[in-house]
C-alpha cells in the first residue's frame, strides 16, 4: 500500500511538472532552451533543429519517468528557478505535491482554526511589518495583483490584504484571512512555514513582540502536541521551528558541557528528551547552550560559551583568537605526557620499576 501511494505522489509529481516545465519554458528562444533545461535539471537530450520547441522540451522531460529521484530533484529545482512570489501558480502545487511527501507534524483544520481564533482574540499583533508580512504572504501563496507596469487589479487577493488586513486591521477576523490565503486546506508544512514566519524578525523585528506571539500561539499548539521552539537567530533576533513536543529542535545542543576543572554530578531530569542536569560545580564547567548555525558549529567561530550557574559570558569576538577555549579545555586535562628521558641517548622513555 505504501509503495502504491509513494508511485501514486510520483507521477501525480511527475505530471505537474511537465506541465509546468512546458508552460514556462516554451515562450523562451529556442537558443537559450538547453540552459535553462539544465537549470532544472532535466536529463539531456540531442537538440534537433528540426524539432519544435516543444517537442525538444518534453524530450527531455521524458527522460525523468519512473526515476523518483531526479523527478523530485528537478522538481526542487523548478521550485527554484520559479518561487511563487514571481507569479508561478504551479510552484505552488509543485511544492505542496513535494511535500506531501514528506514527514512533518501534522496540523489540523481545527487546529488552524484554534489557531486563528487565538489570534482575533488575543494581545499578539499578526504583524509589525506591513511590508515584510506582505511579502512573506506572497513567498508562500500567488496573490496577484500588478497586470502591467504601473497597473494594479483592485480585485486581486494582494490588493484585498493591503485594504482589510493591512490598511485596515480587524475587518477581516484572522480565520477569514486564513481562508482567502488557502491556509485552512494546505499542506501542513507550508502552515508550519506560515507559522514560523510570522513570528520571524522580518514580520515581527522586536524580541518581546515575538515572544508574545509564541506565547499566544503556543497555548494552542500545546494541546495537541506541538511547539513552537527557538532554533537559532536571525539578525539578533530568535527564529522559531514548529515541532512535536519532546522530538529533538534542529540546532540546540542539550547536553555539549565541556572544560571541567572539577568532576560535575550529573543526572538526566528528562530522560525522553535527553535533557541533562548539572547537580554540583555547576560554575566548574562550560556549557555550551546556543541554537548552532544551519553551517555547523566550528572551532573557528566566534560562538559564545556560558559557564552555569552565573552564565558568565566569554565573547571570543572580543579575543584576538579562539585559542583561549581550546587553552581551557588543554587544562583541564591529565597531564599524560612522557618524561624526559634521564640519560642521552635513551630510545624511548624510562619505564618505572615494579615494586
Amino acid at each position: 500500500m505504501g509503495e502504491q501511494e509513494g508511485d501514486g505522489r510520483t507521477a501525480e509529481l511527475f505530471t505537474l511538472l511537465s506541465e509546468a516545465v512546458e508552460q514556462k519554458l516554451q515562450p523562451e528562444r529556442r537558443v537559450e532552451l538547453p540552459g535553462l533545461c539544465d537549470r532544472v535539471q532535466l536529463p539531456w537530450a540531442p537538440d534537433d533543429p528540426a524539432r519544435s520547441k516543444r517537442q525538444y522540451i518534453l524530450s527531455r522531460v521524458e527522460r525523468l519517468a519512473g526515476n523518483h529521484e531526479q523527478i523530485r530533484k528537478a522538481a526542487e529545482a523548478f521550485t527554484r528557478e520559479y518561487p511563487i512570489e514571481s507569479g508561478c501558480d504551479a510552484t505552488f502545487e509543485i511544492e505542496e505535491a513535494l511535500w506531501r511527501g514528506v514527514r512533518y507534524p501534522e496540523i489540523t483544520k481545527r487546529l488552524r482554526r484554534e489557531i486563528a481564533e487565538a489570534l482575533d482574540g488575543g494581545e499578539a499583533e499578526l504583524w509589525l511589518e506591513a511590508q515584510a508580512f506582505e511579502a512573506m504572504l506572497s513567498r508562500l501563496r500567488v496573490l496577484g495583483g500588478f497586470v502591467g507596469f504601473a497597473e494594479w487589479d483592485s480585485l486581486s487577493l494582494r490588493s484585498q490584504i493591503s485594504r482589510h488586513v493591512i490598511q485596515n486591521p480587524g475587518d477581516w477576523p484572522v480565520e477569514h484571512l486564513f481562508g482567502q490565503l488557502g491556509a485552512l486546506d494546505c499542506s501542513s508544512r507550508r502552515f508550519g512555514l506560515f507559522l514560523e514566519a510570522l513570528a520571524g524578525p522580518e514580520v515581527r523585528p522586536d524580541e518581546e513582540c515575538q515572544r508574545a506571539f509564541i506565547e499566544c500561539v503556543g497555548g494552542v499548539l500545546r494541546p495537541h502536541g506541538l511547539e513552537l521552539a527557538e532554533t537559532g537567530t536571525r539578525d539578533g533576533y530568535p527564529t522559531f521551528s514548529l515541532r512535536a513536543i519532546g522530538s529533538y529542535a534542529p540546532g540546540r545542543p542539550k547536553n555539549l558541557i565541556f572544560a571541567s576543572t572539577s568532576k560535575p554530578d550529573l543526572r538526566f531530569s528528562d530522560a525522553v528528551v535527553n535533557d541533562v542536569e548539572i547537580v554540583t560545580n555547576k560554575d566548574k564547567v562550560l556549557v555550551f547552550d546556543r541554537p548552532i548555525p544551519q553551517e555547523g558549529l566550528w572551532w573557528r567561530d566566534r560562538w559564545r560559551v556560558h559557564s552555569t550557574p552565573l552564565r558568565a559570558r566569554i565573547e571570543l569576538r572580543q579575543q584576538r583568537s579562539a585559542g583561549n577555549t581550546f587553552q581551557r579545555g588543554a587544562a583541564t586535562l591529565p597531564d599524560t605526557r612522557c618524561p624526559r628521558p634521564r640519560h642521552t641517548g635513551s630510545a624511548g622513555c624510562q619505564r618505572s620499576k615494579r615494586p
